[in-house]
Formats: structure tokens, C-alpha cells, sequence
């Protein structure tokens, strides 16, 4: 099972691919929503790529590259927010949200279990990462579980 490391500014964490691109998706819908600045709509279609699978085994968020300056890093945490708050309200299956059906005709998750709390913990450790809460790097030891 590949993993990858998710990166910015020199900290990150390591997590399995197949969550992280379960929570892509969740988060490129969200995304999808809003009009969005043309940097975040670049920024939109490599969320897209990397919740396809197109970098199994080295998924790379360029948030170095995206969130450059304060602005965009609140815009991404905004979305971030926004998805969390979507995915804290599911009760028991996400496939009867509003989020799930304006994804499930772009990607395949049939036969996929999702469980929301998964996903919810991915996305807080992505906002984490980008407002300098994470501290951990490539080296360090494993300390936490998706």
C-alpha cells in the first residue's frame, strides 16, 4: 500500500494513499462549489489528479508552490473548515450527503467504505499542517494513525 509524505514548508506527515485520496475527493467537491481565484483553480485541478490516483505512491499537494501568502493559505483553511463541517454532520452514511452525489459521478467509490471521522481527521491534520501546528518531518518516527 503506497504512502506519501504531504509537505509545506519543510514539515508534513506521512499517510497512506487510498485515505488521502478518499479525502481529496471530499475536499475537490467542496472546492468545486465557490468561484475561486484562477491561483486556486489550478490549485482545484491538482486536488482533482491526486484524488484520481494519477501519483499513487508520491501524491504531492505543491502547497509550497499554492499557498504563498496569507490570503490563500486562509482560503485553503476555509475550505478545509467548510468540508469538515459537511463531513461532522453525516450520522451514518456519507453516500446520502449532498457532497457525495456532486462526486460520485467523476470518481469510482463503489464498494468503498467511508467513514467520515477518517476523513475528518486527514483534513484537520492538512489545516494543521498549513497553520505551522505540525512539526514533524520526512525522518521523524511515526506517531499517529489515520
Amino acid at each position: 500500500m503506497a504512502s506519501s509524505f504531504i509537505n509545506f514548508k519543510g514539515n508534513g506527515f506521512w499517510i497512506k494513499d487510498n485515505i488521502l485520496n478518499l479525502t481529496l475527493i471530499f475536499l475537490y467537491a467542496k472546492m468545486s462549489e465557490p468561484e475561486l481565484p484562477s491561483w486556486a483553480i489550478e490549485f482545484e485541478n491538482l486536488i482533482k489528479k491526486n484524488a484520481a490516483g494519477e501519483f499513487y505512491g508520491f501524491v504531492d499537494l505543491e502547497l509550497d508552490l499554492f499557498l504563498t501568502n496569507d490570503e490563500r493559505t486562509l482560503l485553503f483553511i476555509k475550505l478545509l473548515d467548510q468540508t469538515i463541517e459537511i463531513l461532522s454532520k453525516v450520522e451514518s452514511d456519507l453516500r446520502n450527503t449532498k457532497l457525495y452525489d456532486s462526486v460520485k459521478n467523476a470518481f469510482v467509490l463503489d464498494g468503498i467504505n467511508i467513514e467520515a471521522v477518517r476523513l475528518i481527521k486527514v483534513l484537520e491534520y492538512l489545516k494543521g499542517l498549513v497553520k505551522g501546528e505540525i512539526a514533524t518531518n520526512e525522518s521523524d518516527p511515526i506517531e499517529y494513525f489515520f
